[in-house]
């Protein structure tokens, strides 16, 4: 079985779904256990998340099951695949602090398959209250990709690109959407 990237991320996430199964049963047996004990308030409270517990662990179950497939192919020795061709139709925009040789700013970078990318640099201004640097740098980026589609060399038809959606990845990270119109 070859160790790839997509491989791992599925046994992890496989790994964490199976610990949340592991302590929601726990968590089943310990209240079937407390509905004849001796304690009116432990049966009570075993009585009112029974059916919730149960029901958690069911939605792990399922969950786990939706990947039996993959886990069978995997364990069957057939080739997964190895490589990513393509990373979606997405702009991530970082911050970039300042440091000694540069000043404060956006970097957008576009991944059109693994071995095209476009990048754009957007400076930071201290009124840039609302992230208009990181819109602007996603912008520019856009404009690249938007050159690269229409250059003669690929001869595809033209295409024009508008950016869609932000959405905030956490640490001065965001993603950009964008859609293509023929």
């Amino acid at each position: 079985m070859e160790n790839t990237t997509a491989n791992r991320s599925l046994l992890s996430s496989i790994g964490y779904q199976g610990r949340d199964l592991k302590n929601n049963t726990a968590h089943a047996l310990n209240a079937l256990n407390d509905l004849g004990s001796n304690s009116p308030e432990a049966r009570e409270f075993a009585e009112r998340t029974l059916p919730t517990t149960l029901a958690s662990v069911l939605r792990d179950a399922e969950a786990i099951a939706n990947h039996l497939p993959t886990l069978r192919a995997m364990s069957s020795g057939e080739p997964m695949p190895t490589k990513v061709e393509s990373l979606g139709s997405s702009i991530v925009v970082r911050f970039k602090p300042q440091s000694n040789s540069r000043g404060a700013g956006w970097i957008a970078t576009l991944w059109r398959d693994t071995s095209t990318t476009f990048r754009a640099v957007s400076s930071f201004t201290y009124e840039d209250k609302d992230n208009d640097g990181a819109d602007n740098a996603a912008s520019k980026c856009l404009a690249k990709f938007t050159e690269y589609c229409n250059s003669d060399d690929l001869g595809l038809p033209r295409v024009t690109h508008r950016l869609t959606g932000r959405v905030s990845l956490g640490n001065g990270s965001y993603a950009y959407t964008f859609k293509t119109t023929r």
